[in-house]
């Protein structure tokens, strides 16, 4: 089952279009930054990867909506994307703070 998820963080205060900018320049800056630290390149793409398929998936196909298409035991929705980009923040959190 595929569910349309049209909500994003400041949805009250600004358009989508602008979230997708500010989101997308926040994505480079933060991988540059983690870049330089030398910390582990595959977390850092799967954010990356993650992020930018989202916002290509919200600007470009679905204008403003992403069609979350896991069900998690009828709790929550979500997408490949954005398990990837959990998945690179827990490695990076513990490249960092756990090894």
């Amino acid at each position: 089952m595929r569910v349309l998820n049209c909500s994003y963080p400041l949805s009250n205060y600004i358009s989508y279009t602008q979230y997708d900018v500010i989101v997308a320049v926040l994505l480079v800056v933060v991988s540059i930054y983690f870049l330089k630290l030398k910390l582990n390149k595959f977390a850092i793409a799967m954010i990356v990867i993650g992020g930018f398929a989202n916002l290509i998936n919200r600007q470009f196909i679905n204008y403003g909506c992403v069609y979350d298409n896991i069900n998690f035991f009828g709790l929550f929705y979500s997408n490949v994307y954005d398990l990837l980009l959990c998945t690179g923040i827990v490695g990076l959190a513990y490249d960092n703070y756990l090894r």
